[in-house]
């Protein structure tokens, strides 16, 4: 009996702490439940710090994608494993090498394999530059995967991708927490408080600075109120500039005096805390510079 086929998918992966990476073991634990019979779901780790020891199966092989020359190697890799009859790609424009992702442009050029790609974030109005990459990425696969209407509907609209070429996939999230609201606000120590949150990877885009200053208005009306914002700093902005964004939003806190009503915990959390933070929560922020419906990342599971 020869070896079952396969099928690659391209993305960050756990033990990374990063939104799509959850996402993807999320995403292959679901898939392998139904075709497990027929095919085995292997994965390629973007990481540009190579860290074999951190990793387990599903991840067969890791992928410096900032190394312009990595992209010639796994595609021939990848061409020569006569297994894998599909790549699953998950696309987020900072997870790949050059001017917004481009570099992935010289990798799905040379893969002989058929691939399907998901956009994690579908922008309006796109640069002539964005638009070219996107367009190119759309033309080589085989499909378009969104996870939005309103994605699908930029998709078409913005960058002239044919709907045939589309599919859309909803976002899914985990179930909700079904313990007892009450306790879980005393075991978070938000007991008979008002509770607003934000989820997800601290950066500036994620605009929590916006949620701070509403707060000042919010805890005249409502002095129970507390807008908890949970998510470590973003690795790639702790990387080029430190704790700054935080350190900024602390800061904010002070000066407006909202120490009482606005918590940051610098904690990228685990599933089932986050499912318990959103039991709790009254109120969800959606507080990003990017609008609504078209982002993805650890929060918008939450959201979607």
């Amino acid at each position: 009996m020869g070896l079952k086929k396969k099928i690659l998918f391209v993305s960050t992966f756990p033990p990374k702490k990063c939104g799509i990476a959850s996402f993807t073991s999320d995403l292959i634990n679901a898939v392998n439940e139904k075709i497990a019979a027929n095919f085995v779901i292997e994965t390629c780790a973007l990481d540009k710090e190579r860290n074999v020891a951190l990793y387990r199966y599903p991840v067969t092989g890791i992928w410096d994608t900032y190394k312009p020359h990595s992209y010639i190697e796994t595609a021939i890799a990848v061409n020569e494993d006569e297994n894998i009859k599909l790549v699953c790609i998950e696309h987020e424009f900072g997870l790949y090498g050059g001017e917004l992702g481009e570099y992935l442009l010289g990798f799905l050029a040379m893969l002989e394999k058929p691939f399907v790609i998901r956009f994690h974030t579908v922008l309006s109005n796109p640069s002539a530059k964005r638009h070219s990459i996107v367009k190119s990425i759309a033309l080589l696969a085989e499909k378009v995967i969104v996870m939005t209407k309103q994605s699908a509907h930029i998709m078409k609209e913005d960058y002239g991708i044919g709907p045939d070429k589309i599919i859309l996939i909803r976002h899914g999230t985990h179930p909700v927490s079904t313990a007892d609201k009450n306790e879980l606000k005393e075991k978070y120590n938000l007991q008979e408080k008002q509770v607003l949150t934000t989820f997800g990877l601290l950066s500036p885009n994620k605009g929590i600075e916006k949620g701070i200053l509403a707060m000042k208005e919010i805890s005249i009306a409502f002095p129970d109120a507390v807008y908890v914002v949970l998510g470590q700093t973003h690795p790639n902005l702790l990387e080029q500039e430190g704790e700054k964004y935080r350190e900024y939003l602390q800061q904010l806190i002070a000066d407006n005096n909202l120490q009482e009503n606005v918590r940051l915990i610098n904690e990228y959390a685990p599933t089932e805390k986050l499912m318990e933070y959103l039991r709790i929560t009254d109120i969800y922020l959606f507080t990003s510079k990017i609008p609504m419906g078209i982002c993805a990342d650890r929060q918008c599971r939450i959201t979607h």
